[in-house]
Protein backbone atom coordinates (compact mmCIF):
# COMPACT_ATOMS: atom_id res chain seq x y z
CA UNK A 1 0.00 0.00 0.00
CA UNK A 2 1.68 3.27 -1.29
CA UNK A 3 0.39 6.34 0.59
CA UNK A 4 0.72 10.22 -1.32
CA UNK A 5 1.37 13.48 0.66
CA UNK A 6 -2.07 14.03 -0.32
CA UNK A 7 -4.20 10.82 1.61
CA UNK A 8 -5.88 12.18 5.26
CA UNK A 9 -3.66 11.24 8.29
CA UNK A 10 -5.76 8.41 9.95
CA UNK A 11 -5.92 7.82 13.35
CA UNK A 12 -5.19 4.68 14.69
CA UNK A 13 -7.64 2.70 16.63
CA UNK A 14 -7.31 1.14 20.20
CA UNK A 15 -9.54 -1.90 21.08
CA UNK A 16 -11.48 -0.28 23.56
CA UNK A 17 -12.90 1.58 21.10
CA UNK A 18 -11.02 5.39 21.31
CA UNK A 19 -8.67 6.62 19.21
CA UNK A 20 -4.58 7.14 19.13
CA UNK A 21 -2.92 9.89 17.36
CA UNK A 22 -5.06 12.59 15.15
CA UNK A 23 -8.46 12.20 13.52
CA UNK A 24 -8.62 12.56 10.43
CA UNK A 25 -8.36 15.18 7.53
CA UNK A 26 -6.16 16.73 10.32
CA UNK A 27 -3.63 18.89 8.53
CA UNK A 28 -4.19 17.23 5.39
CA UNK A 29 -4.87 20.48 3.53
CA UNK A 30 -5.04 23.78 4.58
CA UNK A 31 -8.55 24.64 4.68
CA UNK A 32 -9.56 21.18 6.50
CA UNK A 33 -11.11 21.11 9.70
CA UNK A 34 -10.38 17.94 12.30
CA UNK A 35 -12.97 15.47 12.96
CA UNK A 36 -14.05 14.93 16.37
CA UNK A 37 -12.54 12.65 18.59
CA UNK A 38 -13.89 10.04 20.55
CA UNK A 39 -12.91 9.77 24.14
CA UNK A 40 -12.85 6.94 25.88
CA UNK A 41 -13.43 6.64 30.18
CA UNK A 42 -10.58 5.24 31.80
CA UNK A 43 -10.63 1.89 33.59
CA UNK A 44 -9.62 2.03 37.49
CA UNK A 45 -10.71 3.02 40.66
CA UNK A 46 -12.68 6.13 40.85
CA UNK A 47 -13.32 6.98 44.34
CA UNK A 48 -17.04 8.79 44.74
CA UNK A 49 -16.89 12.38 45.77
CA UNK A 50 -17.61 13.11 49.32
CA UNK A 51 -22.06 14.45 48.95
CA UNK A 52 -22.48 18.07 49.23
CA UNK A 53 -23.97 19.16 51.81
CA UNK A 54 -27.33 21.88 51.58
CA UNK A 55 -26.31 24.23 53.85
CA UNK A 56 -29.12 27.02 52.93
CA UNK A 57 -31.52 25.49 55.50
CA UNK A 58 -29.16 24.61 57.96
CA UNK A 59 -28.70 26.09 61.22
CA UNK A 60 -27.18 23.71 63.53
CA UNK A 61 -23.38 23.47 64.48
CA UNK A 62 -21.93 19.49 64.77
CA UNK A 63 -19.39 19.74 67.34
CA UNK A 64 -16.35 16.82 68.05
CA UNK A 65 -13.28 16.41 69.44
CA UNK A 66 -9.45 16.46 68.15
CA UNK A 67 -6.81 15.79 70.28
CA UNK A 68 -9.18 16.81 72.72
CA UNK A 69 -10.05 19.79 71.67
CA UNK A 70 -13.42 20.69 70.67
CA UNK A 71 -14.03 21.89 67.03
CA UNK A 72 -17.11 23.31 65.71
CA UNK A 73 -18.26 22.41 62.06
CA UNK A 74 -20.84 23.03 59.82
CA UNK A 75 -23.55 20.40 58.94
CA UNK A 76 -22.11 18.38 55.66
CA UNK A 77 -18.66 19.97 56.42
CA UNK A 78 -15.71 17.16 56.16
CA UNK A 79 -13.87 17.07 59.32
CA UNK A 80 -10.41 18.34 57.38
CA UNK A 81 -12.60 21.58 56.45
CA UNK A 82 -13.64 22.07 59.82
CA UNK A 83 -10.39 21.88 61.31
CA UNK A 84 -8.77 23.95 58.47
CA UNK A 85 -11.30 26.34 59.58
CA UNK A 86 -10.29 26.21 63.36
CA UNK A 87 -6.85 26.80 62.59
CA UNK A 88 -5.44 23.19 63.07
CA UNK A 89 -3.37 23.00 59.99
CA UNK A 90 -0.99 20.00 61.41
CA UNK A 91 -2.76 16.87 61.22
CA UNK A 92 -0.02 14.48 61.65
CA UNK A 93 3.34 13.37 60.81
CA UNK A 94 5.18 11.86 58.19
CA UNK A 95 5.75 7.90 58.55
CA UNK A 96 9.68 7.37 58.55
CA UNK A 97 11.45 11.23 59.48
CA UNK A 98 8.00 12.33 61.38
CA UNK A 99 8.30 15.65 59.53
CA UNK A 100 4.72 17.68 59.90
CA UNK A 101 1.69 17.02 57.43
CA UNK A 102 -0.98 19.14 56.56
CA UNK A 103 -3.72 19.23 54.01
CA UNK A 104 -2.80 18.36 50.32
CA UNK A 105 -5.21 16.95 47.88
CA UNK A 106 -8.44 17.07 49.70
CA UNK A 107 -9.52 14.04 47.07
CA UNK A 108 -8.41 10.87 49.79
CA UNK A 109 -5.38 10.27 47.86
CA UNK A 110 -2.37 11.28 49.95
CA UNK A 111 -1.37 9.62 53.30
CA UNK A 112 -1.61 13.33 54.86
CA UNK A 113 -4.64 13.24 56.73
CA UNK A 114 -4.94 9.54 58.09
CA UNK A 115 -6.48 10.04 61.11
CA UNK A 116 -8.04 7.84 63.88
CA UNK A 117 -11.86 8.35 64.29
CA UNK A 118 -13.63 7.03 67.28
CA UNK A 119 -11.13 4.59 67.55
CA UNK A 120 -10.81 3.64 63.69
CA UNK A 121 -7.20 4.30 62.38
CA UNK A 122 -6.42 5.48 59.07
CA UNK A 123 -10.00 6.79 58.32
CA UNK A 124 -9.09 10.16 55.34
CA UNK A 125 -10.51 12.87 57.62
CA UNK A 126 -10.54 14.84 54.27
CA UNK A 127 -13.59 12.74 53.11
CA UNK A 128 -15.40 11.72 56.16
CA UNK A 129 -17.78 13.95 57.22
CA UNK A 130 -18.21 16.09 60.61
CA UNK A 131 -20.60 14.26 63.07
CA UNK A 132 -21.30 15.43 66.87
CA UNK A 133 -19.78 13.24 69.18
CA UNK A 134 -16.89 12.50 67.03
CA UNK A 135 -13.70 11.46 68.67
CA UNK A 136 -10.38 11.93 66.09
CA UNK A 137 -7.51 11.82 67.24
CA UNK A 138 -3.72 12.29 64.97
CA UNK A 139 -1.14 9.63 64.20
CA UNK A 140 2.38 9.25 63.88
CA UNK A 141 3.13 11.87 66.40
CA UNK A 142 3.72 11.64 69.95
CA UNK A 143 2.74 14.11 72.10
CA UNK A 144 0.59 16.03 69.68
CA UNK A 145 1.15 16.67 65.48
CA UNK A 146 2.96 20.35 66.19
CA UNK A 147 5.27 18.79 68.87
CA UNK A 148 6.45 15.63 68.02
CA UNK A 149 9.45 14.57 69.67
CA UNK A 150 10.65 11.88 67.21
CA UNK A 151 10.79 14.87 64.98
CA UNK A 152 14.49 14.86 65.88
CA UNK A 153 14.72 11.68 63.39
CA UNK A 154 14.46 14.33 60.58
CA UNK A 155 18.29 15.84 61.34
CA UNK A 156 19.50 12.19 61.78
CA UNK A 157 18.17 11.22 58.61
CA UNK A 158 21.50 11.27 56.68
CA UNK A 159 22.77 8.51 58.55
CA UNK A 160 19.92 6.29 58.41
CA UNK A 161 19.64 5.37 54.63
CA UNK A 162 16.99 3.13 53.39
CA UNK A 163 17.76 -0.52 54.83
CA UNK A 164 19.94 0.65 57.05
CA UNK A 165 18.34 -1.43 60.14
CA UNK A 166 19.47 -4.09 58.08
CA UNK A 167 22.53 -3.67 58.18
CA UNK A 168 22.87 -2.39 61.53
CA UNK A 169 20.87 -3.52 63.87
CA UNK A 170 21.11 -7.14 63.19
CA UNK A 171 23.79 -8.11 65.58
CA UNK A 172 23.58 -9.79 68.14
CA UNK A 173 20.92 -11.99 66.37
CA UNK A 174 18.67 -11.94 69.88
CA UNK A 175 18.64 -7.89 69.57
CA UNK A 176 16.50 -7.94 65.95
CA UNK A 177 12.92 -8.79 67.19
CA UNK A 178 13.35 -5.66 69.49
CA UNK A 179 14.49 -3.22 67.17
CA UNK A 180 12.02 -4.60 64.63
CA UNK A 181 9.32 -4.33 67.38
CA UNK A 182 10.60 -0.48 68.05
CA UNK A 183 11.50 0.48 64.25
CA UNK A 184 7.58 -0.46 63.70
CA UNK A 185 6.37 1.13 66.38
CA UNK A 186 8.33 4.41 64.99
CA UNK A 187 7.34 4.30 61.67
CA UNK A 188 3.80 4.38 62.91
CA UNK A 189 2.03 2.14 60.16
CA UNK A 190 3.79 -1.15 60.75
Amino acid sequence: MTLSITDPIRAASKPSGGTIGRPANCGSSPGATPAPTKFTRQSGSQRRRTPVADHSQSTGQVEFQFDGRTIVAAPGQTIAGALHAAGVHVLSSSFKYHRPRGLLCVAGRCPNCLCTVDGVPNERICQTPARTGLQVKSQNAWPSPKFDVLRVLDRLGRFMPVGFYYKGMYKPRWMWPLWEKFIRRIAGLG
